[in-house]
């Protein structure tokens, strides 16, 4: 049996990105309002790239790590009658 989470997976990143987003244009203003120059700017953004990049990483193992148990769960289901058959039979 295969748990299908596709929707879910999908949803999950769009929120990220959008949490992203969010704080880069925060960051962009905070550095506008402080006239900060280019180059804590580029820094910024390249922390802000890791950060993208390293929460990406974090949702998608938290949701195949979800599936997974999910799936573990199923097979133990499947196997609770069997079980229950064997202790019938003894």
């Amino acid at each position: 049996m295969v748990v299908n989470l596709g929707d879910a997976h999908t949803m999950m990143v769009m929120v990220d990105l959008v949490i992203m987003v969010v704080l880069a244009l925060v960051l962009i203003g905070l550095l506008e309002v402080l006239a900060v120059d280019m180059e804590i700017m580029v820094v910024m953004v390249v922390v802000l790239l890791i950060l993208v990049v390293v929460m990406g990483g974090l949702v998608v193992v938290v949701v195949s790590l979800v599936t997974a148990e999910i799936h573990h769960l199923v097979m133990l289901a499947d196997m609770v009658p069997m079980l229950v058959g064997l202790v019938g039979l003894v």
